[in-house]
């Protein structure tokens, strides 16, 4: 019973772990069955899509998942940096880039750091090399 519970829960985190390719997979499905129950096709030539199909979704699908995740670093005033300094915990914020949502957490997280940049002391942005001034039009900018 173990060995089937492994082998679901497996099949189950491949489909949930892949949704764009599983979205695709079921589009492909779902027009071979209207090609062959409500056009009337022969369903030899719905299996055809369905082979074709297939071996175009898979292929597309692995070239996505290949595809590195977009990363950048950005500093405290949000602009981009290297990374490599990414160790400099206080200075540099790793972040991903993911769409809308990977772009409102961006824009939370400059927010953030720019109100952090208007609360540090002067001896402070003395040792990260920023003056007062810059701070504080930095910490006042909405992009």
């Amino acid at each position: 019973m173990t060995i089937l519970k492994d082998v679901l829960a497996e099949l189950v985190g491949m489909f949930i772990g892949d949704a764009r390719l599983s979205a695709a997979i079921l589009a492909v499905v779902a027009v071979a069955v209207a090609l062959i129950d409500l056009a009337q096709v022969e369903p030899l030539i719905g299996g055809g899509v369905l082979l074709v199909g297939s071996l175009a979704v898979v292929p597309i699908a692995a070239r996505l998942a290949a595809r590195p995740k977009a990363t950048s670093v950005a500093t405290t005033d949000g602009t981009p940096g290297h990374p490599e300094a990414a160790g400099t915990e206080h200075r540099l914020v790793v972040m991903r880039r993911d769409g809308l949502l990977g772009r409102a957490a961006m824009w939370f997280r400059r927010l953030h750091q720019r109100r952090s940049l208007k609360e540090l002391d002067d001896r402070l942005l003395d040792d990260i090399g920023v003056s007062r001034e810059a701070a504080e039009t930095e910490s006042r900018r909405l992009d």
